[in-house]
């Protein structure tokens, strides 16, 4: 039974943003066709992006068949409305509300809270399909640009404007359906000016200095990086990564060059020249964030990745051996991530991964307290999906050095557009529904067959906290089964110094890098 409803809101979720999707496709031809021009400029889930739209080769069928699909949607509200007696949106409110109650129970079962989120998706998707929410839309798009108050003051007057528009009780008997509403536009905000951020971090040049770097609000309680400069990051990502036992201590012996910024040899974490802000030019402090939180934060797994990527073997044959720049590698990621964030593709992974909202009955002052710790959660959670991409890209170029598809340094980039396309796949035709359904699909080999007949798909992608911490445990106990594979090679009976481990682990790293040689 609760594999159908799953069925039935997975598929409720894939219509739903397609829906979306429609209606911001006619929102731009709208646009497309006030002027002459071929750039029109349209809000995409809360967030402005330029669209190059020809005019001239759009498709007349197309527009007619999302026309008729979205109303044929007002049609099925009309007649919901009519038997329910309420609206769209009091009855998402209703639904979060219920899930979230439920949620609150001794021994519940997570489902009820990933349901509380994703009512409040649907609200974020209503206000986007509902006409007579547009002004109120547009508002929440405001804020992102110029916050004229509080994030939870705004959420409060919008939700009063949905309320009187909508005939939804506010009195002590709506109470709750309100405070919901609130709860999730404010989450809607929060998502919309961190997505904002996101850009602002993207355009601000990273360059070798002693200035403290400027951070969002918010993001310095997350990583503790208030009171740091761009040397110090930088830094303590080669402090990180060097101090973890999986990085061997020879390869620190390779030449440094006087003009090397710090004395390191910044080649062998992956950049290209001594100077390692000068490789992070399209992201801007965005990238470097994310670098500096994988290598500080996972150093055991950055050091093992790092080195069987080959970025510290400067002198290896780089003409008939697969290799690529880890640092480098991490922009990338970084770049993909702002990319995803600017045109809207990673709204519902957002939404969908923060804390459910507080207690109804927390008292103001603990409720504005823990919207600023959802903030510094929320920056959590964008830097930890970087590390996931990061880790998971590295095996799926250890999966395609092993299937002879990469064998030069000159395959990186090819390799990394179709590990973007799935991951992107991944984000746009599996909502969180279909996440959930997985271990259910796998019971039954044939659909799952039906569902996954691609080679690689990312079937565990988190969502929220605990899917991450859930996954970076399993990296960790895989890590560290590795580090105690590594020490029982040695002699119980000898007392080895740490140039005998050393050379015991470089043989056995050795071993495993040289079964990714191609013939």
């Amino acid at each position: 039974m609760r594999f159908l409803l799953l069925l039935a809101q997975a598929a409720s979720d894939s219509l739903t943003r397609y829906l979306v999707f429609l209606k911001q496709t006619l929102e731009a031809d709208s646009d497309a066709n006030l002027g002459t021009k071929t750039m029109s400029r349209h809000i995409v889930g809360g967030v402005s992006r330029t669209t190059a739209v020809n005019v001239g080769k759009q498709s007349s069928m197309r527009v007619f068949a999302a026309t008729v699909l979205l109303s044929l949607y007002k049609i099925w509200k009309g007649i919901l409305h009519r038997i329910y007696r309420n609206s769209m949106v009091e009855r998402l409110a209703r639904f979060g509300y219920g899930s979230f109650v439920r949620s609150q129970t001794p021994g519940a079962q997570g489902y009820y809270s990933w349901l509380s989120r994703r009512a409040v998706w649907l609200v974020d998707a209503e206000l986007i399909l509902s006409d007579q929410l547009q002004e109120d839309h547009r508002t929440l798009i405001r804020y992102t640009s110029v916050p004229e108050m509080g994030r939870l003051e705004l959420a409060r007057s919008v939700a009063l404007s949905i309320c009187r528009k909508k005939e939804i009780p506010i009195s002590p008997g709506g109470t709750n359906l309100f405070t919901f509403l609130v709860y999730a536009l404010s989450d809607i905000l929060l998502v919309d000016t961190m997505i904002a951020n996101v850009t602002s971090l993207c355009r601000h040049k990273v360059e070798w200095s002693e200035y403290t770097v400027s951070l969002p609000l918010g993001f310095g309680e997350s990583v503790k990086q208030a009171t740091l400069t761009v040397r110090e990051m930088f830094e303590q990502s080669w402090d990180s990564v060097h101090a973890a036992p999986s990085w061997p201590k020879s390869s620190n012996r390779a030449s440094v060059s006087r003009e090397s910024k710090s004395g390191h040899n910044w080649v062998t974490l992956g950049f290209q020249g001594v100077d390692p802000s000068d490789d992070i030019r399209g992201t801007g402090m965005f990238g470097l964030l994310c670098f500096h939180h994988y290598t500080t934060r996972y150093a055991t797994r950055a050091a093992h990745d790092i080195y069987q990527s080959r970025s510290p073997e400067i002198h290896i044959d780089t003409i008939r051996t697969p290799w690529y720049p880890s640092a480098l590698a991490s922009i990338h990621v970084s770049s993909y991530i702002a990319s995803l964030c600017f045109n809207g593709t990673l709204r519902l992974w957002l939404i969908c991964s923060l804390l459910p909202p507080p207690p109804l009955s927390t008292d103001k002052d603990t409720i504005y307290k823990l919207y600023d710790q959802q903030e510094s959660i929320a920056w959590d959670l964008l830097l930890d999906l970087h590390s996931y991409i990061l880790i998971e890209f590295h095996s799926f170029w250890v999966k395609s050095v092993e299937l002879g598809r990469v064998r030069t340094i000159m395959d990186f980039d090819k390799c990394f557009q179709i590990f973007t396309n799935k991951m992107t796949a991944t984000f746009n035709a599996r909502p969180v529904s279909w996440t959930s359904m997985y271990p259910f699909l796998c019971a039954f080999p044939n659909i799952h067959y039906y569902f996954s007949r691609r080679e690689y798909v990312f079937a565990n992608l988190p969502y929220g906290i605990r899917g991450f911490k859930a996954y970076f445990a399993e990296i960790d106990f895989i890590d560290q089964q590795r580090l105690d594979q590594l020490a029982e090679l040695a002699d119980p009976f000898q007392q080895e110094d740490e140039e005998d481990t050393l050379s015991q682990y470089e043989m056995d790293s050795f071993t495993d890098r040289e079964k990714l040689k191609t013939s």
